[in-house]
Formats: structure tokens, sequence, C-alpha cells
């Protein structure tokens, strides 16, 4: 009896031993670093990471990040090397690895051999390589790709051609491709191999110009006794196309100049033609150029003329000397073979002509829209004839080449001419009978086949119609691929730059993921990246995506500077998002700044008239102000909202030079005149977002927006 209560105890004691252990190894798992898992993802998600520094890493093992689930190390990598602390990140990098996941491992080995290459260390990169490659079994060919290239800077050239002469290269891009014939190229010169100097020639008359051309000319650059096979001339246009891969194509031209003189093989592929013509454009000493282009033209091999004639055009075309351009092509244009080429010949022709006939033009537009093998090429020409034709106000000729517009054009061409022929009715510069009904016609005709464009919202707004901009309800929920959950997991550790960066190599980003990525850049304010992102990845508009498409941010601001200005606050909001997508932060290439996207010296011309010194235009407050100033100051020296809206974006100046050469036409016309595509495109954008804001933040119907916009509409 004893005994078994002995036993009882002895029972209840190991018991409650192994629970209490089961228990404290419960609490552990559901830790990192001491802190409970759904607290440490949230820290991540909120890109908390100040604490990573301070964990007792000889108490608290780097694999607990395992403890997160699959993919933890290799994404906790990205958030240890942001902070600056790379030898944690290549651990966790080496960690994943060795955890063996079938898609994470391979990732994560990815991107431990990019930063070990990045770090020069290639022996290491050399071994982790060949160790990922013999335990995970299949094929990885930008493993194997960064290994070849780690055998390559320490010159085990002997195997890195076999490897490159093994490989499928129909898995590589044309970059990656590229990049392995420089490879195999050097490292066959420094064996010595035979013909070496022939594939090294090659690289540089196929590859476009790029870093991998300039790579290749340091070779013998920095060891010149590779380069005494090569003649004078062969060097100086290995120079010239290194220096044009670095953007220096002033002096590139200045080299390549003599060489089109005097050597027949610079024109010797496809490649080296656009090279060599990129190079003209690019460095502006066009007519400079023009006489050796056409001497090396004159040489140039039968196979390569035609491309060799277009791209001469190109040169006339890119310096407007159109007539030059349509003297060129006129009489080769039917001895240039069915394909890009001739399309591109069909191109500079037609757009040339525009310029100078365009009554020649319409009796030729059928016949070349009919030689074409490209639509996109078609809606360019139609875009750029129709623009032709309401600068010079030729509207019997606009009305003629409507059925043109309707067989070879784009939805948009055609409603875009559909509108103009309307607006000509109602101003009577076309007449019809039953007028009223016929504009009521042909906006129907508009909505009825198109539902995206410009023009398709000025008829639905016309027509007192609401049928576009009602949002529907979101797509349901589809099952996540491993790409999707790859770059979700991205997210679910703050780490949305690296989401948006690596979303570009998936073709089809599911869209739950892809909302949860404009989501975050939203959160962090980065909505001009969302509003990209989105449009990328072909999100559509619907009740879940609107405030991502159409974020409002500063919405009381821009009440107050509308009302203190009296222009409608829908349109405000459209052009500040069309100017920036209310990213504070984005400075333009030309040094525009902020919401507004203001130059500073107009700002400070704008600042000094309302009291204001030294305006910060970081501000978002002033910068507002500033914005809404300046339109005002616009509209009083143009009058109408839509011309003081394209010379928001084109510069007062051209405005005045296009309403001295247009003369007096309505405001929905003059659009349509521009001569800069931006510009043409510029209101069109304000007022749709403008439809969008009024409709859903403002109050106001779309046709309320488009009169408010257009007065006389």
């Amino acid at each position: 009896m004893l005994r078994n209560k002995f036993k009882l105890k002895e029972f209840y004691r190991s018991f409650l031993i192994l629970f209490t252990l089961l228990l404290l190894n419960s609490c552990t798992i559901n830790r990192v670093f001491e802190i409970k898992k759904d607290d440490f993802l949230s820290r991540m998600s909120q890109k908390d990471y100040s604490f990573l520094s301070e964990v007792d890493y000889l108490k608290n093992s780097i694999k607990e990040i395992n403890r997160l689930g699959d993919g933890a190390s290799y994404y906790m990598s990205f958030v240890y090397k942001n902070n600056n602390m790379l030898l944690f990140s290549n651990k966790l990098l080496y960690q994943e690895i060795q955890n063996k996941h079938p898609y994470y491992g391979p990732k994560a080995a990815y991107e431990l051999l990019d930063q070990l290459i990045d770090e020069r260390d290639y022996i290491k990169a050399e071994a982790h390589a060949l160790d990922f490659l013999d335990n995970y079994k299949g094929v990885y060919p930008d493993i194997t790709k960064q290994l070849i290239e780690s055998m390559y800077w320490q010159k085990k050239d002997e195997l890195v051609i076999p490897y490159i002469e093994n490989l499928d290269r129909s898995l590589f891009s044309d970059y990656a491709n590229y990049e392995l014939d420089m490879l195999k190229t050097v490292s066959s010169a420094r064996l010595s191999t035979p013909g070496w100097e022939k594939d090294y020639i090659s690289l540089f008359l196929n590859q476009p110009l790029s870093p991998l051309l300039d790579r290749a000319y340091s070779f013998i650059d920095v060891y010149p006794e590779y380069a005494q096979g090569f003649t004078k001339n062969q060097k100086n246009f290995f120079l010239a196309m290194a220096l044009g891969s670095r953007g220096d194509y002033s002096n590139a031209q200045r080299i390549l100049k003599p060489l089109l003189l005097s050597e027949s093989w610079i024109l010797g592929s496809s490649q080296s033609i656009k090279n060599c013509s990129n190079i003209i454009k690019s460095s502006r000493y066009i007519n400079q150029n023009l006489d050796a282009f056409h001497t090396a033209l004159n040489r140039v091999d039968s196979a390569f003329y035609n491309e060799a004639l277009v791209a001469y055009a190109s040169l006339y075309f890119n310096i407007e000397s159109f007539t030059s351009t349509v003297n060129i092509l006129e009489d080769e244009l039917d001895k240039i073979p069915f394909g890009k080429v001739k399309d591109d010949a069909i191109w500079l022709y037609l757009l040339s002509l525009s310029h100078v006939g365009l009554d020649r033009i319409v009796t030729k537009l059928d016949f070349y829209l009919d030689n074409l093998s490209g639509e996109s090429y078609s809606s360019d020409i139609i875009d750029h004839v129709i623009t032709g034709l309401v600068q010079n106000q030729e509207w019997e000729i606009i009305k003629s080449i409507e059925p043109i517009v309707n067989k070879y054009g784009k939805i948009e061409d055609k409603s875009r001419i559909s509108w103009i022929i309307s607006r000509l009715y109602y101003h009577e510069f076309l007449f019809t009978k039953n007028r009223d009904s016929q504009i009521v016609s042909i906006l129907d005709s508009i909505v009825t086949s198109d539902n995206s464009s410009y023009y398709s919202y000025l008829a639905n707004a016309l027509l007192n119609r609401e049928s576009n901009i009602i949002l529907t309800e979101p797509k349901k929920v589809e099952e996540l691929t491993a790409d999707d959950k790859w770059i979700d997991g991205f997210v679910k550790y703050g780490l949305v730059d690296e989401a948006v960066l690596y979303s570009k190599q998936i073709k089809d980003l599911n869209y739950s993921v892809s909302v949860n990525v404009g989501i975050q850049l939203n959160k962090e304010d980065k909505h001009l990246d969302s509003l990209r992102f989105l449009s990328r990845n072909n999100v559509e508009l619907n009740s879940e995506t609107y405030k991502l498409y159409y974020p409002l941010p500063y919405k009381e601001e821009i009440l107050t500077v509308s009302g203190k200005y009296n222009f409608p606050a829908p349109l405000f909001a459209g052009l500040m998002r069309t100017e920036s997508g209310f990213d504070m932060h984005v400075v333009s290439s030309a040094g525009a700044v902020g919401i507004t996207q203001l130059m500073p010296e107009t700002a400070i011309e704008q600042a000094n008239d309302i009291g204001i010194k030294n305006p910060n235009l970081n501000d978002p407050d002033t910068n507002i102000l500033l914005g809404g100033t300046y339109i005002n100051w616009l509209i009083e020296r143009f009058d109408t909202l839509p011309i003081s809206f394209m010379a928001y974006n084109a510069g007062p100046g051209n405005v005045w030079r296009w309403q001295r050469g247009w003369g007096d036409i309505p405001d929905e016309l003059f659009i349509e005149a521009s001569p800069y595509q931006e510009t043409r495109d510029y209101v069109p954008k304000i007022l749709r977002a403008a439809i969008y804001y009024g409709h859903e933040e403002f109050n106001t119907s779309p046709y309320e927006v488009v009169k408010s916009l257009f007065n006389d509409i």
C-alpha cells in the first residue's frame, strides 16, 4: 500500500515537472529575443527596428528568428542589412539556406552570393555557390551565373568557359546573356584562345549601350597588352561605345565622327546602327555628324542599308528638319520589306509629313497605315496628325479622316476624333442637320464604346450619366502562389520598398497582395510610389482601391486655398494628384518641389506677392498655398482654368506662343492642339481625378466638375 502511494506521488511529481517543462518550452517557442512572436512581427510591420541592436546575441541565438515561420531568416536578413548589421544579415541568409526550404533557400542563396560578390569575397562566394548547388537539386540559373562570376574574378578561366558553354541560355534575360558573353570573351583572352579578338569586336557591334560595354572596354584599358591585336580605329570605336554607355555622348560623338568617315564596318550590325545614331542624337551635335553618317550610309552592307537609312532620316527628324526627313524616305518606303524597319520608316515619314504637308498626308494616310505591322505605330501617327490638323484648324480634313481613324486607331483615338467633331458642330465650325441631336448621338457613341478615356468622362458628364465612375466591389480573394507569398512577406516585415522592387520579377501579382503593398506605401506617405505600383500591376479601381488611387491627405488645406482664390476644390485636388500623387517629398528632375511641384524661383515670386519671406516648400501648408497663388496668377493672365492649367505644365511662355500661332480657338480644342504630349494629357488627367474627387469627396457631380473647368461647354 505504501509502495503504491509512493509510486503515485512519484508519478504526480514527474507529471508536474513535465508539464512545467512543456509550459516553459511553449512560452519560449512563442518568443523571439524574449518578445512574443505577434509583438515582434507587429514591430517589424511598423518598422520599429531599434531594439535589434540592443539584443544580447550571446544569450539569444539568431536561430530564434526561425520561430517566426517560413522565410523569416530570409526577410530578417534585409531588416538587419537596412540597419547596417551586415554580419547578422549574412548569417541569417546562410541560416535560411541551411533550413533547406525549397522556395526561400534559393532566394537566400542568391542574396548571400550577391552580397559576397559586392564585398569582393569571391572565394567565399564560390564555396557557398558550390555548396548550394550540391545540396539543392535542380536548375538554378541565377545561382550558376553568380558562381561563374565569382570564378571569373578569381581568374579561373579554364572553369568559366565550360560552365558558360554548357548553360541553357534561354533561361537568362538578354542582359544576363550579354554579360555571360563578355565574361566568356575576357576569359578566352586571358587564356589566349585563338579568335577571342573577333568575339571582343562582336561585343561592341552587337550589344546595346550599357555599363557592360564600359566594363568590357576597361579590360583592354587596364591591361593594354590585350589591346595590341586591334587597330587604332577599332580601339577608338570601343572607346566611343564605352563613353556612350557612360552617358558622355559629347566625347563619344567626337571620336565616332572620323570613324564614320573612314571605316565601312562601323554600321555593320543593327545594334551598332542604333548605338551610333543614339550617341549622335543624345550629344546634340547632330548637324555636325550628318555628312559623316551619310558617308557611312553609302558604304554600308546591303543587309543593313534600310536600317541605316531610317537611322539617318531620324537624325534630321530630331533637329526638326521635317522636309529633309520626307525627302530621304519618300522614294525608299516601298522598297523596304514589311516589318519593324518599315514601321519605323513610315512613322518618321508620316509624322514629318504632318508638319510640312497636311494636305498630302490625307491622301497617303490610309495606304501607309495599312502597311504597318504594329497598332502602336498607327495610334501614334494618328495622334500627331489630329494634333497638327487642330493646330491648323483644318476642320473639313478632320471630318474626312474620321473613317481612317476608326479603321486603324485605338478606342481612345476614335473617341478623340468623335469628341473633336462634336465640338466643331457645337461651335459651328462644321455644319450638320439637327445639330443638337447629332452631338448627343456622337457623345452617346463615345460612352457606349469607351469607358476609360478622358473623352468618355466628358461625354458621360455632358449626358448627365455616371456609369463610368460607379465603384465596383473588390475582387474575390484568390489563392496566393509562392511568388505572391514572397512579396506579401516583405510587407509583413515592413520591407515595402523591397516588395516594390522584387514585384517587378512577377508577371501577374495577386490582387490582394498588390493592395497590401499599396496600403503600406500610403501609410509611409509614399503616395506617388503607390500610384505607380498599382498602375504597373494593373490593379483595378474599385471601392477598396479608390483611396489608394485617389488619396486626399490635405483636404482641409485644399478647401481653404481654393476658397481663398475662388476656384473649384475638386480641380485643385486633381492638379495635385497629377503633379505629385500627394507625395510631399517628390522633387522632379527639373527641380520642382513638393505636392504642387513648384519651381523654387516661381515659389519665391508668389511668396513675395503675398508677403511670405523665405518660403519652405517642404512644408505642405506653404506648398499648397503657393501652388494656389500661382494658379490664381495664371488665371489673371489667361482668363480660363484649362489654359491656366496648360501654362502650369508647359510654362506661360509656350502657351502665349501657341495662342499667337493658333488664334482664338475654344479651350477644349486648344488642349487638343498642344504639341507636347505631356501637356495634351495634363488637363485630361486633372479632370478625371477631379470627377472622382468631386463625386466621392466634395459632393459635386461630374457635370458640375466639367462645367467648372469649361465654363462655356
